[in-house]
């Protein structure tokens, strides 16, 4: 996976489904934000098995993929960047977050571990859009 977004973007996402996980000894992967790159957009994804969240950010992918990082390591390495653009880019079990003023990198987890979010079928029970504001 490699993508450029912006870090206000990111950031703004990254804070929001972070709140969702939590950390869960017999499932580490619930203490994770789920970064799904594809096309032109970006998801990020959480869940504690009783809340799922997900927001959807427009970036430039110059690679689709997935990737699994604790959410509070990547919420303190995002809002600590001092850069406005970021490019964010796996290799091997780590994932690079890159500057024009510095990098980090951080420790991924397998993705695959990640339980799939429950949808709303159409036509099938109630579903509610709420405005971010």
């Amino acid at each position: 996976m490699k993508l450029e977004i912006l870090k206000e973007h990111l950031d703004s996402a990254v804070g929001t489904v972070g709140r969702v996980s939590n950390k869960n000894l017999s499932l580490p992967v619930l203490g994770c934000v789920v970064i799904v790159a594809k096309g032109d957009s970006v998801v990020v994804r959480a869940t504690n098995l009783d809340v799922s969240m997900e927001v959807s950010l427009k970036a430039k992918v110059l690679e689709d993929g997935v990737v699994a990082v604790p959410a509070g390591i990547l919420t303190q390495a995002v809002s600590t960047a001092t850069d406005q653009k970021l490019t964010l880019a796996t290799s091997g079990s780590a994932l690079g977050i890159t500057g024009s003023h510095g990098r980090a990198s951080l420790k991924t987890v397998d993705p695959a571990d990640f339980p799939t979010l429950p949808y709303v079928k159409d036509g099938q029970g109630v579903s509610v859009s709420l405005p971010s504001e």
